[in-house]
């Protein structure tokens, strides 16, 4: 007698269901986007550590969330081309980047290859730029001229404490401090270079208000570069005082202490907020790119606690 063979068991309907649906996900990740993991909005920095990177990053990322949309970050890396950083952007799909950089990690002659928006650093010559904010420079030009002669006066004796380690021919005023006789007779005896570090500028700064006692002004054109002249300054003493940049709670204290007579803070927040929320508003395309100058507001003893400058130091607040 002849054995039967069990017949093949036909799939079940919820086996086949599955595989329809599997099938379908492959088809539609494409479509919507999965398959591209550095889509969407990204902000490039150079830095995300001090008052004026993260109040830039806050203001971008309460325009993204305002927007109901999400904004990915990315810090640019000691060494790393910014070129190398964007190529797996390009690739990714971004729909957007934000560049907020410092001048030195622009390489010239830079082609930005995906739309684009610059905030508070220049990006001349790029088809695919969106938009340009920028913060007003408290050292350009006459502007710094008139600041420095009606801050601290003629016939001085600074130093200038920066951040980077060589000045530009459109720093014409540094040019012209370093004449002699120049800026109405300022005596101009060092550069101070701190590369962002804050140790160095404080070694720098001691040093050079040891050598020359007759220092009556520290001109600093970065928050790190305040620090470093602020903490020089209080170890050693003396009458030299600080025109600074930006702000944290250690600047502030030196301007309630008197020894920084004045800071020169960005509106970082609104740099942040506005360079987002503006390419994110319906019919920007159409408008062009927009070109919009953010204005530093000097901060004093006599205004250090006044609502307005309260809304600039704390504006998530």
């Amino acid at each position: 007698m002849r054995k039967l063979q069990p017949a093949p068991a036909k799939p079940s309907i919820k086996k086949t269901f599955r595989i329809l649906c599997a099938l379908l996900c492959l088809l539609l990740l494409p479509l919507l986007g999965c398959a591209r993991p550095n889509s969407g909005l990204w902000l490039v920095c150079s830095s995300d550590q001090g008052f004026y990177w993260q109040s830039l990053i806050d203001g971008a990322r309460q325009a993204a969330a305002d927007h109901h949309r999400e904004l990915n970050l990315r810090i640019l890396a000691d060494g790393e081309g910014l070129s190398e950083l964007l190529t797996p952007l390009v690739r990714g799909g971004a729909e957007l980047v934000l560049l907020a950089l410092d001048r030195d990690d622009i390489p010239p002659g830079f082609y930005a290859p995906l739309p684009v928006v610059a905030l508070g650093c220049e990006l001349p010559n790029q088809p695919n730029l969106l938009g340009q904010y920028r913060n007003s420079e408290y050292f350009t030009g006459q502007e710094t001229m008139q600041t420095l002669k009606r801050e601290i006066g003629n016939q001085i004796e600074v130093l200038l404490v920066t951040g980077e380690e060589h000045y530009r021919p459109d720093d014409a005023w540094e040019a012209e401090l370093r004449r002699e006789g120049g800026l109405g007779g300022l005596i101009f005896h060092e550069r101070i270079v701190c590369y962002g570090d804050a140790n160095l500028a404080y070694l720098g700064c001691k040093a050079a208000l040891e050598a020359h006692p007759g220092v009556r002004a520290l001109i600093c054109q970065s928050e790190s570069a305040t620090l470093g002249a602020l903490r020089a300054l209080r170890e050693l003493g003396g009458p030299a005082r600080i025109l600074g940049r930006e702000m944290n709670e250690e600047i502030a204290l030196g301007v309630e202490d008197g020894l920084v007579q004045a800071s020169y803070v960005t509106n970082a927040y609104a740099l942040g907020y506005l360079g987002l929320g503006d390419q994110l508003n319906p019919g920007q395309d159409a408008a062009g790119p927009r070109l919009l100058v953010i204005d530093s507001i000097a901060v004093r003893a006599e205004n250090l606690f006044s609502e307005p400058i309260v809304r600039l130091l704390f504006p998530m607040e």
